[in-house]
């Protein structure tokens, strides 16, 4: 799986008592795996040294869209801290969709 997450300039949201982290996420060709990207946060690399953090948060709480998303709902998953694509049908994108084309924006929060 390659893709890539990227802090946009002045990306650091202050929400109280939480922090946010605006980003964009972008895939390579065909390469979309069936359970999502994986977010991996300060947390989970203290946890799995073997990790590559690709968020400035210690712990993701959710992801939320930002704008448009092409016809796709990006849904985060607390429970694997994978962001999944679903379609405008509802179910999860298949393994190997090409989703390169499109770029994702996204808000992080956690802290």
């Amino acid at each position: 799986m390659s893709y890539l997450i990227t802090k946009l300039p002045d990306g650091d949201v202050s929400l109280g008592n939480q922090n946010g982290e605006y980003v964009s996420l972008s895939d390579s060709i065909s390469d979309y795996a069936t359970g999502g990207y994986p977010i991996i946060d300060g947390e989970q690399y203290n946890a799995n040294g073997a990790l590559t953090i690709n968020c400035d948060l210690w712990r993701v709480l959710t992801a939320l869209p930002v704008g448009g998303q092409s016809g796709y709902q990006p849904v985060w998953n607390p429970t694997t801290k994978k962001l999944q694509m679903f379609s405008s049908a509802g179910t999860e994108v298949s393994a190997n969709t090409d989703l390169s084309p499109y770029t994702f924006y996204l808000l992080l929060v956690g802290y």
